[in-house]
């Protein structure tokens, strides 16, 4: 979605709002002009103090890509203008409490962010994760140590907070 959005308008100052937990993914992204933490678990208190800092921003637009009550509370104001992420909560719903799929199609994540910006995008090129030199030369190096040389490899991380985000090991 960043890509997207600074291909067509390269001049766009982008400001990220991210929980504190997440923020070393964002850190590092190059279409990001200015990093927002929000603290885990933060309470009303410190929501208003971070809105508070936002509203200075004098921000032209929002996109919330959440829509959540932390989200919807932080964006009030914000901006003239507004686009919210579909979250289709009702088929959502429907399909975790009775495995009833209302769904007509599989969107990823990427591509649902990419249509709260634009709904007319189609496809979205796959989302990037940008890490330190210092990163990369580290796993380099251990990945050479377990005598891997050349080609490439994929790595998978099966975990997940929610229950109903995990892979179950029957499908492995």
């Amino acid at each position: 979605l960043l890509g997207l959005i600074k291909s067509r308008e390269p001049d766009t100052e982008i400001h990220f709002v991210v929980k504190s937990q997440f923020s070393d993914l964002m850190r590092l992204n190059p279409n990001i002009n200015k990093i927002h933490i929000v603290q885990d678990h933060s309470d009303l208190h410190q929501l208003d103090n971070l809105r508070r800092e936002l509203l200075l921003e004098k921000f032209d637009e929002t996109l919330d890509l959440h829509n959540n009550f932390r989200s919807v509370y932080i964006r009030r104001g914000m901006s003239p203008r507004v686009r919210v992420i579909g979250k289709d909560l009702l088929k959502r719903l429907v399909l975790v409490n009775s495995r009833l799929n209302l769904y007509s199609s599989v969107r990823s994540v990427a591509l649902k962010y990419a249509q709260t910006y634009d709904k007319s995008v189609e496809q979205i090129s796959r989302p990037e994760i940008f890490f330190a030199n210092d990163t990369l030369a580290r796993v380099d190096s251990v990945w050479k140590s377990l005598g891997n040389t050349d080609g490439q490899s994929v790595f998978l991380c099966p975990g997940a907070r929610h229950f109903t985000k995990r892979w179950p090991v029957q499908y492995w």
